[in-house]
């Protein structure tokens, strides 16, 4: 994770059933900068928003914003 990093993804995964969302999503966005999140329908947009906003936990891997992270990133030390 960058000193700079707004938003910090490592290895992100997430399933639901047999169906595999993200697989080993890797992301550094710095501070101040704008994004957009693009893709196809059942890209794993909407679950890539729900896990860095809390609303779902990720499989594995680590999902950061300013800093803080879910239950994992808390655990392990990982966001700091």
């Amino acid at each position: 994770m960058s000193a700079t990093s707004a938003i910090h993804i490592a290895a992100l995964t997430k399933s639901f059933g047999e169906v595999d969302v993200l697989r080993g999503v890797d992301l550094d966005i710095g501070g101040g900068t704008i994004v957009a999140l693009l893709g196809s329908n059942g890209a794993g947009k909407t679950t890539l928003v729900r896990i860095l906003s809390t609303l779902l936990t990720a499989d594995s891997g680590v999902a950061c914003v300013l800093g803080f992270g879910g239950e994992r990133a808390r655990d392990e030390h990982v966001c700091v």
